[in-house]
């Protein structure tokens, strides 16, 4: 249905607007060289999405590839669509990849859990939701996406440099700064209580 192509189309126009507002952000402007270096993280990335999404995320691009496919999607392109919402992190988990030179796996395993455990996926949803009448309403909500996007970098960058080893930068990250943390993480947990059906 055209309904359906064009739900899709904009889950790829979201993706591209977002790709564009990084390398523009990070002034990376060679755009042959960029996307060369690029390339080959996002791509392998697409392949492990479904094995570093924690559980909630992972629940959330499954479902949209069922109801892709119930609609008659096929599997393939049903899948990849599926897990757009969460691809779109692919510059930012690359970019962590190559300043911590720790492997793509663990740099976007410690991203999404950032994103996770600060439930900064619930926030971006909520702008999201934010009336926005004028340009410069659209404008503001945009700065807000883009910075809880950066929030969740530097978190996972921050984590990741501080923990070489070890199966879970994050937690070890959390747990050296629990007292600082509660507060947000109160926060975290009443989003996502109010983000549960």
């Amino acid at each position: 249905p055209a309904r359906l192509q064009s739900e899709m189309l904009l889950d790829i126009a979201a993706l591209v607007e977002h790709a564009t507002a990084w390398l523009l952000r990070h002034e990376r402007l060679d755009l042959g060289h960029d996307i060369e270096q690029l390339r080959p993280s996002i791509r392998e990335l697409a392949g492990l999405l479904p094995t570093v999404l924690p559980e909630t995320d992972r629940a959330i691009a499954d479902e949209r590839t069922r109801r892709l496919t119930r609609a008659k999607v096929p599997q393939r392109l049903a899948a990849a669509i599926g897990g757009t919402p969460f691809l779109a992190a692919a510059l930012e988990i690359a970019d962590l990849n190559e300043r911590t030179l720790q492997p793509l796996e663990r740099a976007a395993r410690t991203y999404y859990a950032a994103g996770a455990h600060f439930a900064l996926g619930e926030m971006r949803a909520a702008a999201r939701r934010l009336p926005a009448e004028t340009a410069w309403q659209r404008q503001a909500i945009e700065t807000v996406i883009d910075d809880l996007f950066a929030l969740q970098s530097e978190t996972a960058l921050s984590a990741l440099q501080g923990s070489m080893e070890g199966s879970d930068p994050l937690a070890a990250w959390s747990k050296q700064r629990a007292p600082a943390l509660a507060p947000a993480e109160a926060v975290a947990a009443e989003l996502r209580a109010g983000a549960a059906p």
